[in-house]
């Protein structure tokens, strides 16, 4: 794994920088793709699944990978969900990527509702995976020089603000800006977090620790759309106060951790 490398939060921000690029440009290639026949996307979709199968093994045979597994699989599990630090890190850092897993519902159900246009709503959701891509690189080298502990802790306090200013201000600028500044907190805070989970991990362990990581942080795409969904017919602007929350609630089982 290329995390394991002296500089982890570079490695780290490079990979879900490209990971930032595919949600930023999959939708409009598909778009284009989809005006000559609305199937190929999907066509082209499953061959480009189908293509990351041997790139897997390719990368494995090339060396990119962390050895073999000495123990059982799940006594393996049971010391990670024994370990107070992993347990802690990991439920912080869903509860915080719950915010992330809701803004492509919520940004588009709310725009709707102040008639803003569709050219408008892309605007402002694109503007998080741009901020995103631009500052996440930049963020990982700073990392290696600072505690990042506390860079995430700062994020996820921070990152509550542009929320806060989403319930209350509607312009298409300001709504772009508070858009681009959850890329650079929200985004340090899960990119950063995975950085941690790399090196509290065991050296002979690091994929199991990172794939467990990663799948449970994936169940937010699970569970919080419908909870957004509930929380804007209650109120339209309640999801975004129930994300400045989480990302409070985050930040301060960051600093438990």
């Amino acid at each position: 794994m290329v995390a394991q490398l002296k500089g982890r939060g570079k490695s780290f921000a490079l990979y879900r920088t490209s990971n930032s690029l595919g949600s930023m440009l999959g939708p409009v290639i598909g778009g284009i793709i989809g005006r000559v026949n609305l199937s190929y996307p999907f066509y082209i979709g499953g061959l480009l699944s189908f293509l990351a199968i041997p790139s897997v093994f390719l990368l494995y045979e090339r060396g990119y990978h962390l050895g073999e597994e000495k123990r059982n699989f799940f006594t393996s599990l049971r010391d990670i969900v024994l370990t107070k630090k992993i347990v802690l890190l990991i439920l912080a850092t869903f509860i915080v990527e719950l915010n992330f897993a809701s803004l492509e519902l919520i940004i588009p159900l709310f725009g709707s509702s102040i008639g803003l246009s569709p050219a408008s709503i892309g605007i402002i959701l694109s503007s998080y995976f741009i901020s995103f891509t631009f500052f996440q690189v930049p963020i990982g080298m700073i990392s290696e020089k600072v505690n990042k502990k506390t860079l995430i802790i700062l994020c996820s306090f921070a990152g509550a603000l542009p929320f806060i200013i989403l319930s209350y201000f509607h312009d298409v600028v300001v709504m772009s800006l508070a858009l681009g500044t959850l890329g650079i907190t929200l985004g340090t805070v899960f990119v950063q977090a995975s950085v941690l989970m790399a090196e509290v991990a065991p050296e002979d362990k690091k994929s199991l620790y990172m794939a467990f990581f990663d799948s449970i942080v994936d169940l937010s795409f699970i569970i919080m759309p419908p909870i957004a969904a509930y929380a804007f017919t209650y109120r339209p602007t309640a999801p975004f106060i129930l994300c400045a929350s989480l990302m409070i609630i985050g930040g301060i089982i960051f600093m438990k951790e």
